[in-house]
Order: structure tokens, then sequence, then C-alpha cells
């Protein structure tokens, strides 16, 4: 039995590595286009604060996983599939065009950064946080303003769990922050109105200036190689050295759309409670699944579906469906707890 995952962060990776501690015997390929290994994107918001970040980040070399059996195509894009020959085509870094074929295909494209339309286009400048070189990016940009006087300015856009985590961070490496959020209040779509003020007086404590209401129109990129942001309403925000888009994200089903597999609702992978797509052969799961119409972007939730899906496969005959349970992420601000409030 043969079986490809395509995709290599807390889904695909853990599952690989997950079947391989159950000792599977199974051929088991990890497709994946990154380079550098098995990282923690968890931690990319905490990228800037901590010199040791990369280290800290880096779970396991692409080396160290591969075992009997089980083996790590790094480099490699995948371009296609062919539900009917069960093959996928792929490019290797050396750019050789190639089908490798499978018995079971697992989708593991995790998501990508949702960028709204002010902000489109090529910026220098202007950067999401979404991988390992986007971090890297980020590093050197602020390498590069470090020998003015001045903090460096950022515009970080969104309200939500990675702009709020990224914002602490960058304050907390001596940086100079303004929370840009179209929503009128953080984390609006998880908090209460008590916890969205308690995370708010905490970050203004922190040195943030929180800019909530604010519908990004424009950006406007100076000869100074400073950015202002303009409203729909006309106000204006600024100056800044850079601009951090997190905005939410989006999941990366372009090649389940080209191989008209099944899309739900949500913009995920529609599968079922087995984590089938409409092809019994190809499953899905982490962000790029949409789970009976839900999407379960998080920790908690990705590595449920991580160990029972590697259950399932290697016994499908003794399982139940894959059940959520009750999750609530955690928001990774430093020095952020929430506590009661009573009336």
């Amino acid at each position: 039995m043969k079986t490809l995952i395509v995709g290599s962060g807390m889904a695909g990776a853990g599952l690989f590595l997950e079947m391989q501690k159950q000792n599977m015997h199974s051929d088991v390929v990890l497709v994946t286009s990154e380079q550098v290994g098995y990282y923690s994107r968890p931690l990319l918001s905490h990228g800037f604060s901590d010199d040791k970040i990369f280290s800290r980040m880096l779970l396991k070399n692409w080396e160290d996983m591969q075992a009997k059996g089980f083996a790590v195509r790094s480099g490699t894009w995948v371009n296609s599939i062919d539900r009917a020959h069960k093959v996928i085509n792929v490019t290797d870094c050396a750019g050789e065009n190639l089908d490798l074929s499978y018995d079971h295909l697992i989708l593991a494209t995790g998501s990508t950064a949702f960028v709204p339309p002010a902000f489109q286009g090529s910026i220098p400048g202007v950067f999401v946080l979404n991988g390992w070189n986007d971090l890297q990016a980020m590093r050197l940009h602020r390498q590069k303003l470090s020998h003015r006087e001045k903090k460096c300015a950022w515009a970080v856009i969104g309200g939500g769990y990675i702009g709020c985590e990224v914002a602490s961070d960058l304050l907390r490496a001596g940086d100079s922050v303004t929370i840009i959020n179209a929503e009128e209040r953080l984390m609006k779509r998880t908090f209460t109105e008590g916890e969205s003020g308690q995370l708010n007086q905490h970050l203004s404590a922190q040195g943030a200036a929180i800019c909530n209401g604010f519908q990004s129109e424009k950006v406007l990129h100076e000869p100074s190689e400073e950015f202002f942001l303009i409203a729909t309403d006309g106000k204006v925000q600024g100056p800044f050295d850079g601009i951090i888009v997190a905005a939410g994200f989006r999941p990366r089903t372009s090649l389940a759309e080209n191989a008209h597999l099944k899309i739900g609702d949500c913009g995920g992978i529609a599968v079922d409670s087995f984590l089938r797509t409409s092809d019994e052969s190809i499953f899905a799961l982490g962000d790029v699944a949409s789970v009976e119409g839900t999407l379960y972007p998080f920790v908690a939730p990705i590595r449920s579906q991580v160990k029972w899906l590697s259950e399932y496969l290697s016994n499908a005959q003794t399982l139940k469906g894959w059940e959520p349970g009750n999750y609530k992420p955690k928001l990774k601000v430093h020095q952020f707890s929430l506590h009661s409030v009573t009336g």
C-alpha cells in the first residue's frame, strides 16, 4: 500500500511521523516544497524577540525523518492530481518532472495568508507571515533599519490571533507597533467584549497603538521608504517602516479544485467524518480540510486528526469517524492571561 502525503506542516509531517511511530508496514512518501526541514509554524509569530528562533523552530531535518519505507521528497512542487490513474505529477528541485503513484493520497496543503486588496501586489516592505522564508525576510528588513536611532515602526494589519501575537513580540523586541484592525474590537470572533477590552488594555500598556475600525483602502509608499495607510473614510495612519498583513488565512485548495474534488462552503476541501474527500482514495486534514462543513485550523484539533487518521489508515475496520472536541485555542501574547470579570 503506497501512501503519498502532500504538505509538511503540522498536519502532513505530523501524520508522516505518527505513521512511523506506529510502525505501519507501508510505503509512505512525504512530498513538500519546503527545503529546510519540519518546523513549528506556530512559533513564527514569536520570531522577533528571540535571536535563536530558527533553531527553536526546526523540529527535524528531512534526513532524520527518513527510515525504511518512509521517504521525504523535499523541494518538490505538486503540479496536478490524476485521479483516474492515481498519480500526482511533480517537479523536483532539479527541475525534473515525474509522476508518483499512490493508493492513498493525503492532502495537507495548509493555508495561505489572506491579503486584502489594499495590500496586494509586490510592495517592498509589505509582508505576510506564513512560513520560514517570510520570517527571514522580515528579520532582514529589521536589520537593515537597525542603524537608525529611532525604533522600527510597524503597522500590523489584523486584530486576530496572528496579528496580536506578532504585535506583542515586536513590542518585546523593542519596536514600535500600531495594530490596524478592520473590526471594532480585537479578537472579535473569539473573545467576548470584556475579554477584548482586557487584551486592548494589555497591548496598549505594552506600548501598542491600536486603531480599531480602520478599513484600509490604500497604501502610500513614499520615496523616503516610509508607508502611510489611507482608510476608506480618508483617515491616515503612519509613517511606518514596514507593514505586516495578518488579516486571516485561506485554505490552499487549488490542487484539489483542479482535480475536481468537492470544496466546502467555508472554503476548505470538503471531507466527511473519516477525513475522506469526494474521492475515497484521497483524504485531507489540517487547515485545508472542511470537516462536515467546519474548519479546524488550530493545534489541538490538527494533532487529533493526525492521530486519528494514522490509526484509521492502519486499521480502518475498528474506528468510528473523527470527532472534534471542545477546543479553545490559546492566544500567545507575552504576559497576557484573561481574568474573570464579576459585576
